[in-house]
């Protein structure tokens, strides 16, 4: 079968979702001349319209007309078609990733449609996993009390691991730790630094971590910064965990080879489908976990982040965001399974949704 249309659709969903005040993404589908559809998701929360810009002008014409039989190698040639429509001009992140990650999980959807099995499926066959843990990637609340009572309940509805964020005073931060390790036990507890750590003073931020028993360290200094990555890495006992920031295995080659993290996050709305499995390969070669990152998105890339993470062999654990599931549902024809702290792996073909095309129109802006 050939490839005859590639459509960007611009959203925005304006509430509350996940943490966002607004929820804006771009979604991508990719038709065949048969009829069949995959859908696909960026995680372009700024500027969605350039991304779909890019799958128009760009991606479009380089697909179109393209026989397409639904493998995993041909999906990877055309990852590689298209990242090389723009790479000599420079477009080797951002944007132009976005866009391709969005129109990579759609082929991978089709891909699934068309051999009528899960995307985990796939690339593992009877590997893949059927249901994941998760840890909650987000507590809601503007004060420590509200955020708590969040906490409390989630650990009410099964879920045992949490994630923080360093964005106000250390001492801010370590009584939100301490406070919540009273319901979940400080092991169970990842801070994010959102790239603000000084590598001066890190390593006494680490150590604090060390005492507590932390499940990670994420994104301690900027995603440029190779050398404070690694020596930190060396000098404290929680893992450093980074890989959201970055689109290609090309970008994440000098961090596996300094050894500068022990968990690797890829985002699957930047790296989409294809360019995850090989940042999961390298980093299963390097005796390195991985865990998703998940930003606010609709049902397809929240399926895509399951798919990926129930066919990776070095990944046991999935995001959760409360409020996207729900969020999520209300867009797509399938349910979102999520009981007890875990997720159960869609088995439906392909990404296991389906949007519902009548009311992501209505969120339509583009």
């Amino acid at each position: 079968m050939k490839i005859v249309s590639l459509e960007a659709l611009i959203i925005r969903i304006p509430r509350n979702c996940g943490g966002a005040d607004r929820l804006d993404t771009l979604l991508a589908r990719v038709t065949t001349d048969s009829g069949l559809t995959g859908w696909g998701e960026s995680q372009a929360l700024a500027a969605p319209e350039v991304a779909g810009a890019i799958i128009h002008s760009i991606l479009k014409p380089a697909l179109k007309g393209k026989e397409f039989g639904g493998t995993g190698l041909e999906i990877e040639t055309l990852w590689d078609a298209m990242y090389n429509q723009m790479r000599v001009s420079g477009q080797t992140g951002g944007f132009m990733l976005d866009a391709i990650a969005a129109v990579d999980i759609a082929l991978w959807d089709l891909a699934g449609k068309i051999h009528r099995a899960p995307i985990a499926a796939l690339i593992s066959g009877r590997a893949a996993k059927p249901r994941l843990a998760c840890y909650v990637n987000y507590l809601a609340g503007d004060t420590l009390a509200e955020r708590l009572e969040h906490a409390q309940t989630c650990w009410e509805a099964g879920c045992r691991r949490f994630k923080i964020f360093h964005n106000a005073s250390e001492r801010e931060l370590f009584e939100c730790y301490d406070a919540l390790a009273a319901i979940c036990g400080a092991e169970n507890i990842a801070v994010d630094a959102q790239w603000r750590l000084d590598p001066k003073t890190a390593a006494a931020f680490g150590a604090e971590l060390d005492r507590r028993g932390a499940l990670w360290l994420e994104c301690p200094f900027p995603p440029q910064d190779l050398a404070p990555h690694a020596a930190l890495a060396a000098r404290i006992r929680t893992p450093l965990a980074i890989g959201e920031s970055y689109r290609t295995h090309f970008e994440m080659a000098p961090f596996f080879r300094a050894g500068a993290m022990r968990i690797v996050q890829p985002d699957l709305g930047r790296c989409g489908i294809t360019e995850a499995l090989r940042i999961a390969r390298a980093a299963e070669r390097a005796g390195m976990e991985v865990v998703p990152h998940l930003a606010p998105a609709l049902g397809p890339l929240l399926f895509a982040t399951l798919q990926f993470a129930a066919a990776t062999p070095n990944c046991g654990m999935m995001p959760h965001r409360p409020g996207l599931v729900e969020t999520a549902g209300e867009y797509s024809t399938s349910p979102i399974a999520f009981r007890n702290g875990h997720y159960t792996v869609p088995t439906a073909p392909g990404l296991g949704i389906d949007v519902a095309e009548p009311e992501v129109r209505l969120v339509e802006v583009a």
